[in-house]
């Protein structure tokens, strides 16, 4: 695993990721802060690891709570 984190535009992260979710989720995501990512004025940038960390947050987060 690399230390240098890889950063993808939306289109990229959807692409990467085909037919597991779609575009309509991801921007949901974005919107609701479960998903982490940076905005640089109008362009969205998402860490190529960002499905994994959000399911690992979630896992986390359901285990928790009882």
């Amino acid at each position: 695993m690399s230390n240098e984190s890889e950063w993808l535009s939306p289109t990229e992260f959807l692409a990467r990721h085909q037919g597991r979710f779609g575009r309509n989720s991801l921007y949901d995501w974005l919107a609701e802060g479960k998903l982490p990512h940076l905005k640089i004025n109008r362009k969205i940038l998402i860490p190529a690891d960002a499905l994994d960390r959000m399911f690992a947050e979630q896992q986390g987060g359901h285990n928790a709570s009882s």
